[in-house]
């Protein structure tokens, strides 16, 4: 059967049970999974769930039959810390002892090499902004691929309401299993794999001092620092939107400079963390280090999953996973949806979020899809990306159906049909559009923003954006793919540009540089409209039957959030010439980031 274990965290202590946790901060299930109590090589306790083998897929069908099918088991092993870090707690206290603490693996590191992070800015997202997978046209061609692009590129700014903002940030941070060398003496259980991937500390030989740059009880410091917003400069923006009120309820600025690089003594206050979602991939300490300090110290909520089959278990180490963070002043859960994919053994996480100022309700994803280049794990990662794609869609219908029940009129089969797949209520799309097409007066522009669920969906897709088989980030950003009623995806970031890159390092002697992790997003447009006995679906017509007839241009509509600004990546003269990770940067890949504005915005077509 399945054996649930929970974990609660109570007064900064955290107590453990099985099944009957009355709290729990984390739960983790596992068909045939048996959880049990031990202790590590270095007398931490441990959660450990090992078998021989797990049926994945009961058996089911996942992928086409022109597909050759993967494993259908694979061994579990999932290990998780069941207490935080003992040394870390008794000697960090207060948000200035965490700095503080930062500050001096940043001087120890500096007397080996220059170790300040690399310098990063926010930057407007504009045209140049935008996906650029989609071949330019012809001088006056209007296609539905236009319009695509041109509703990622956003909108006027016209808000009929107010408006609010937040940020959000997509993290691979590199977990120690993956990064170590096989001979650490903190090794926590005996591999069981002799073979390192790679060789010493994950194949980053190039990397110098790797004993110090590498060193997980220094490089979880810088991490932290990053999730900071370590090395970004202060909001190159409207300083309206960055002011927030910190927890004595006054107004603060949400981002200072580098606050690393100042002495504690100079610092009038701590500055207040700049991203208020982060999602994050091969996170291995959780439980232990970065759940509980940035709970503690910086008001953080979040969730995590272990991957069931980690590579980091066979080397000895903990399981890394997914984890999604948020700022609980500013976000409250409304559901939780975590598992593993039909296909391969990655796992997701989603979190469906409400806003607490506006009452928007999102739905944020995080993922790491499989990783190795070559066409049958492209396909795997195609499989994985549609299957979260399509969860996520359903999701934030569910929720725009229980915000706004639908209110059938007597139309035809398929106008009941359009209105239900896109659950706005007839009455909200007629305040949309006349019977013969026409805009009319946007009386109910509010509430139908309001009825709309934005998605998020970030993670590191081990996909690269475009290139011969590349259809792992096409089907969800480029259409047609296999659900073509889904409207397809923005990147926040351009996907095709010459100088963006969200991976770039060496390993062994093959270096490599690429753009693998994404922010996607979409406003939810309320685009669906009534047009006598055809029905408009996202930028596609449909007939009575559900058959898709032609596409139509946008004539008009509203999105209740767009991508503003994103967080610009090191140039590429300033980068190490030992690349990713090292002294300057805790990872092997890049930080990436948004800013999001949330309200009731109009179309600019």
């Amino acid at each position: 059967g399945t054996v649930e274990i929970k974990m609660e965290q109570v007064k900064g202590k955290t107590n453990c049970s099985e099944d009957n946790s009355e709290t729990s901060y984390a739960s983790h299930k596992f068909q045939h999974g048996f959880y049990h109590k031990v202790k590590d090589n270095l007398g931490n306790e441990a959660f450990v769930c090992d078998e021989s083998q797990h049926q994945q897929n009961n058996g089911k069908k996942t992928l086409s039959s022109s597909m050759p099918s993967p494993r259908q088991t694979v061994p579990v092993c999932v290990r998780i810390q069941a207490k935080p870090e003992k040394m870390t707690f008794s000697n960090v206290t207060t948000t200035d002892d965490v700095y503080q603490r930062i500050q001096e693996v940043i001087e120890l590191q500096s007397k080996y090499r220059l170790s300040t992070l690399y310098k990063r800015q926010w930057r407007e997202r504009s045209e140049k902004n935008n996906d650029m997978n989609i071949d330019k046209k012809k001088k006056g061609v209007n296609d539905e691929k236009d319009e695509n692009r041109k509703s990622c590129k956003g909108w006027d700014g016209k808000s009929s309401s107010s408006t609010s903002t937040f940020t959000v940030a997509q993290f691979n941070a590199l977990a120690e299993g993956l990064s170590s060398s096989s001979s650490s003496p903190k090794m926590p259980f005996p591999p069981s794999s002799k073979k390192f991937p790679g060789g010493e500390y994950g194949g980053f030989t190039s990397v110098p001092h790797p004993e110090t740059s590498l060193n997980f009880d220094l490089r979880k410091w810088r991490i932290l620092e990053v999730l900071l917003g370590g090395g970004i400069s202060a909001m190159n923006c409207n300083d309206d939107d960055n002011k927030v009120k910190n927890n004595s309820g006054e107004i603060t600025n949400r981002q200072h400079k580098n606050p690393t690089k100042l002495p504690l003594k100079q610092q009038q206050s701590p500055p207040l963390p700049p991203f208020d979602i982060i999602a994050i991939e091969e996170i291995d300490h959780y439980h232990n280090f970065f759940q509980p300090i940035l709970s503690k110290f910086f008001g953080y909520d979040s969730f995590f999953i272990p991957k069931p089959s980690s590579p980091s278990t066979k080397l000895g180490w903990y399981s890394d996973g997914c984890a999604i963070f948020y700022k609980k002043d500013m976000f409250e859960l409304v559901s939780k949806k975590e598992g593993i994919y039909n296909v391969g053994t990655q796992v997701y996480l989603i979190l469906t979020l409400r806003h607490k100022e506006s009452g928007q309700v999102l739905v944020v994803a995080a993922t790491h899809l499989k990783a190795k280049n070559d066409e049958m794990n492209e396909k795997i990662r195609t499989a994985q990306a549609i299957q979260l794609y399509e969860m996520v869609s359903h999701i934030a219908d569910e929720v725009r159906e229980k915000t706004w029940p639908i209110r059938k009129k007597k139309r035809g089969a398929g106008d009941d049909r359009s209105v239900a797949r896109n659950n706005i209520s007839a009455e909200n799309v007629n305040g949309l559009m006349e019977g013969n097409g026409k805009p009319v007066e946007r009386d109910n522009e509010k509430n139908i923003c309001q009825s709309m669920t934005p998605i998020i969906m970030m993670g590191d897709f081990n996909a690269d954006p475009t290139g011969e088989g590349k259809t792992c980030i096409k089907s969800v950003n480029s259409k047609p793919h296999s659900s073509p009623l889904l409207p397809r995806l923005c990147s926040a970031y351009p996907i095709n540009s010459s100088s963006m890159f969200t991976t770039w390092k060496t390993r062994g002697a093959n270096t490599v540089k690429r753009v693998i992790d994404y922010i996607f997003f979409h406003g939810d447009l309320g685009q669906a409209v009534i047009c006598r006995d055809e029905n408009v679906i996202n930028g596609t017509m449909v007939d009575k039957n559900g058959e898709m007839k032609r596409p139509y241009s946008i004539v008009g509509g509203n999105v209740a959030m767009q991508c503003t600004h994103v967080l610009d990546v090191p140039k590429e003269n300033e980068m190490e010439t030992e690349l990713l990770p090292g002294f300057r940067y805790p990872s092997d890949h890049i930080l990436i980031g948004a800013k999001f504005k949330m309200g009731c915005f109009q179309s600019s077509l």
